[in-house]
């Protein structure tokens, strides 16, 4: 008997993403979210949509996917009759998906329409079973893969396996036309059990952590990121609070620290300063010996510990102050237009994260999304419109026509792009002050005496030689003169610490000079920055050949692109050639740096200089 036929899909492009109320693309989180007003050090990013991958490596049958489709491609592939059509979408996608659920009625009309995601959580509260079944059949609220299972009359026992994500990554455009894939990802679990009243996540998961992938499946598919791909800086791991379950963090570590790669890699995670705060008086250097190298951290408000917000009960003073003294970077997460910010405190409470001196930052305004607690309590206050603008409800929209208790969402934008400048003319580029974590990790771990932590210090080193490429052109245009001294002071360090730049380095750092001069002429003759348009997000079709197929280590999908890229493809080329040129180029001066050094550490700081760069000397896919 032939298995059912999925089709799961993103909303269609550009109609599900032009939504927001900033200038910046939906999908650049480098920009929209984490380094957002740096001038030329104002870095682009992507990260696929990941929902699909889990769900289609997860079914006995054969799935497809199509990520970022444009209309056409999505009504091309609708024809072909799937029996079951999943969608999965934001808040702020809600009425992009409605259209394309339109569509499916009228060209597949056998198809079972399944919605998924937190704007499913947002049509249950705002529309009626009975409203909703001429347009959708079913609402996943939860966890999807046993969803689909049940629905589709497969196991619900069947192991889960989630491996093989699309990686993501960062670049400065002016740098590096196309984001390329430097990030690993992994997904370790889904839900928060601390019940923030804005959080959409603690309810579509009724407070519960649901645990998919085991700490030693975990740290396998973290050790395959780093093999597969040797040009990988980080994994990100995708739950939302890694620090919540201390064993469950620890085993990840003890699993990789039996490998050969060890705590020579470094995971990307997501947590809250309560959760931080349980794991005792040793907490940092235990999380340190994890493996963890960079954490998105709640910081919310100031004030949010005494407004009812448990994830936020701590000193995070201590926090970030301790994790970048052990070397883990950090994203500080503030949001302005709470109930308890008047015009008085919010500039206080902006200055408060400033001080943490976070290594990046995401700032964003409150969000009422439907089905949460914060949404319902505002309903019962009139501060609700009976028929809310779904293309603003997110962080980084206008709010959906909700009202704020005493500000006007214009105002708020005016403080988050306030506090974007002022991070960026207190501290500098986010690059240079990751610099200065690895810096502090690399120092930190050597001190320890621990064996297991010496490839910790040469994870940190690598990748403080490759942002101080970087440092030339951030001393030639740094804001003003406090963040210039600071600059100062931190090549001064480099050079204690790791000794004087390799010749590669120095060639490196000439070249991404001028390169920035090319781009500051761009802008005072034509008025825009090179990437200001970035490319937009490829539309792809992944096929899953289904579980009963799949082969143990294998990469369960394959990926064809949806229309021609004869840019893209000439940047892969480029790319490549320059890679190749590069390694060539590393190794003579890298024979010229051992005749001219003598000092021992001198001679490592080259070699290690010199796997960097062959590690990015490996072709593009």
């Amino acid at each position: 008997m032939a298995l059912p036929r999925v089709l799961l899909s993103s909303p269609w492009y550009p109609d599900g993403y032009k939504t927001q109320a900033w200038d910046n693309p939906v999908t650049d989180f480098g920009d929209l979210q984490f380094t957002g007003h740096q001038d030329l050090f104002t870095m682009h990013g992507h990260m696929h949509e990941l929902f699909a991958h889990a769900i289609g490596q997860n079914l006995r049958g054969p799935t497809v996917y199509l990520e970022y489709p444009r209309r056409e491609d999505f009504l091309a592939e609708v024809e072909k009759g799937y029996e079951v059509v999943g969608l999965h979408l934001f808040y702020n996608q809600v009425e992009a998906t409605l259209e394309m659920c339109r569509a499916v009625r009228q060209r597949s009309p056998r198809s079972t329409i399944v919605l998924g995601g937190y704007g499913a959580l947002g049509i249950a509260e705002m529309m009626t079973p009975e409203a909703l079944r001429p347009t959708a059949d079913y609402l996943c609220l939860g966890e999807g893969i046993a969803f689909l299972r049940k629905l589709l009359k497969e196991p619900a026992s069947d192991p889960i396996s989630i491996t093989h994500l699309p990686r993501g990554g960062m670049t400065l455009p002016w740098h590096k036309r196309y984001i390329t894939d430097e990030v690993g990802v992994a997904v370790a679990s889904l839900g928060c059990p601390y019940g923030c009243d804005f959080c959409g996540t603690t309810k579509m998961f009724n407070r519960r952590r649901l645990v998919l992938v085991p700490p030693e499946k975990l740290a396998a598919e973290v050790v395959r990121c780093y093999e597969e791909h040797p040009n990988t800086l980080m994994v990100a791991v995708y739950e939302e609070d890694s620090f919540l379950d201390q064993e469950y963090l620890e085993a990840v570590g003890e699993a990789l620290r039996r490998t050969e790669l060890g705590l020579g890699a470094g995971l990307w995670v997501l947590g809250g300063v309560r959760s931080i705060q349980q794991w005792g008086e040793d907490r940092f250097d235990r999380i340190a010996r994890c493996g963890i190298a960079s954490a998105f951290l709640g910081v919310e408000s100031k004030f949010a510990p005494a407004e009812g917000y448990p994830k936020r009960e701590g000193n995070i003073r201590e926090v970030f102050s301790e994790f970048h003294r052990h070397g883990i970077s950090t994203v500080g997460a503030w949001i302005c237009g709470f109930d308890f910010h008047t015009r008085e405190n919010i500039q206080e409470d902006l200055a408060f994260l400033l001080s943490l001196k976070p290594t990046m930052h995401q700032l964003t305004t409150l969000c009422p999304f439907p089905g949460t607690d914060l949404f319902r309590r505002m309903q019962k206050e009139g501060r609700v419109p009976e028929d809310p603008r779904w293309q603003d409800l997110s962080f980084f929209g206008a709010g959906g026509g909700f009202k704020y208790k005493n500000f006007e969402a214009h105002e708020l934008f005016e403080v988050i792009h306030q506090g974007y400048q002022r991070s960026y003319e207190l501290w500098g580029p986010s690059m240079m002050r990751q610099l200065e974590v690895q810096l502090n990790g690399y120092e930190w771990s050597l001190s320890t005496g621990d064996a297991a932590l010496r490839k910790r210090a040469g994870f940190h080193r690598r990748l403080a030689m490759g942002i101080a490429v970087f440092l030339p052109t951030a001393l030639h245009y740094a804001p003003n003169g406090f963040v210039r001294r600071q600059l100062r002071e931190l090549a001064s360090r480099y050079r204690c610490v790791l000794g004087e730049p390799s010749t590669m380095q120095k060639l490196l750092g000439q070249l991404a000079l001028k390169l920035a001069h090319q781009e500051k002429r761009l802008r005072a003759d034509t008025g825009r920055e090179r990437g200001a348009e970035l490319p937009e997000p490829r539309a792809t079709r992944y096929r899953f050949v289904g579980s009963e197929a799949a082969k143990p280590g294998a990469q369960p999908w394959t990926a064809e692109p949806l229309g021609p890229e004869p840019e893209f493809a000439r940047f892969r080329r480029r790319q490549n050639a320059t890679r190749r040129v590069t390694s060539t180029l590393n190794e003579a001066t890298r024979i010229y740096d051992h005749l001219t050094r003598r000092t021992r550490p001198e001679r490592e700081a080259v070699d290690e200089a010199a796997r960097v760069i062959a590690a990015f000397s490996h072709p593009l896919p």
